[in-house]
């Protein structure tokens, strides 16, 4: 989810060195769903690779050629593969296009006609991917290129009733919270998460919700629970609906995770929880747009470890401050508390379920 957020930037530089251009995008499901009705994207290719995972080798392997077929017979001029490992590799080889563009990188270059050398150099995530672009003589924006993500009237109408179904008052502030991530490493504390959501609630008087990923419920009723507070939570939801949710929220902290990036990309202000990850890579976005992250990197840092038993960095990141970043950002002058409202076409939106399969 994440990977393909942070290089939305890269389709609006497209777009405009090369207004006249159909541009079309290759990912994996269900995260391409993101870029439906995206305005600058004309055609999305899903690759469901747990689908083919699933049958034999043979038909998969008859499955993905078919697949890759029917892109080359689209006959692209050019082509960037933004993921860079062996297998997207192969994959943008095999999609045809006249020109390749990649990562100068051992093994899988001889894929790519144009190959892409970082020289060493650091970039955040967004630049990183811009860089393909400057690579081949494409001019990208200097000044803090922002992702986005497009959502539809409809899909904003079903969250605004999702949440008044969940009792919540859409005339209020309200917080969201993601104590979730993919690895156990990146996770703050539970029990630091029950007593932020207990601050805001009780000292700020705030509407707090809590959002999760499949098989994380049992961490929202965590919170719940120890809070001992009235906090807001609901079903698990698929991306483009989680996207509509988390449009309405006035301030997300999160740990450093994919909904981060999605909130941030439906512009809502976030608060990033960083430990053993890299903010100054996976946090590319400004003070100035109403994104603050907290990070304590202790001697250890840089361990990029999954799990860690001392955890030094998250336990080095407060309730105090997290709860002092959520009133700053919520106190800011320059992000009035949203106006949320739904237009006549709500109608349809009570007969439809916004819940569905758990992709986030």
């Amino acid at each position: 989810m994440g990977d393909i957020i942070l290089s939305t930037p890269v389709i609006r530089a497209l777009n405009e060195f090369y207004p006249d251009a159909q541009i079309a995008y290759l990912a994996e499901t269900p995260y391409i769903s993101l870029l439906e009705n995206h305005p600058l994207v004309r055609k999305l290719y899903p690759f469901d690779f747990r689908a083919y995972r699933r049958m034999n080798a043979l038909k998969s392997t008859f499955a993905q050629l078919r697949f890759f077929k029917s892109i080359r017979d689209e006959r692209f001029d050019l082509a960037f593969d933004l993921f860079g490992n062996p297998r997207s590799a192969l994959q943008i080889w095999l999609a045809g296009a006249r020109s390749r563009v990649g990562g100068d990188f051992s093994g899988r270059s001889v894929l790519y006609t144009d190959r892409v050398n970082y020289h060493g150099k650091k970039f955040n995530a967004i630049q990183f991917h811009l860089h393909a672009l400057e690579a081949i003589g494409i001019p990208v924006p200097k000044e803090n290129p922002r992702t986005k993500i497009f959502t539809t009237e409809s899909e904003d109408v079903r969250a605004l009733d999702f949440l008044q179904s969940k009792g919540l008052d859409l005339t209020k502030p309200i917080v969201g919270i993601h104590p979730g991530a993919t690895w156990p490493a990146k996770k703050w504390f539970i029990e630091r998460f029950a007593r932020l959501a207990r601050q805001l609630v009780r000292e700020r008087d705030l509407q707090v919700y809590i959002t999760a990923g499949p098989g994380e419920q049992h961490l929202v009723d965590k919170i719940r629970t120890l809070s001992q507070s009235d906090i807001f939570s609901g079903e698990v939801l698929v991306l483009r609906q989680l996207a509509a949710l988390l449009k309405q929220f006035d301030v997300y902290i999160s740990n450093d995770c994919g909904p981060l990036h999605l909130a941030a990309a439906v512009g809502t202000r976030t608060i990033g929880i960083f430990g053993p990850g890299e903010p100054d890579v996976w946090f590319p976005y400004s003070e100035a747009d109403g994104h603050r992250f907290i990070h304590h990197p202790p001697s250890c840092w840089l361990c990029h470890k999954d799990f860690c038993e001392s955890m030094l960095c998250m336990k080095a990141i407060t309730v105090e401050e997290v709860f002092n970043a959520a009133v700053q950002s919520l106190n800011d002058n320059n992000f009035p508390t949203k106006i949320r409202f739904k237009s006549a076409s709500s109608a349809f939106a009570a007969d439809d379920d916004l819940t569905g399969s758990a992709d986030v």
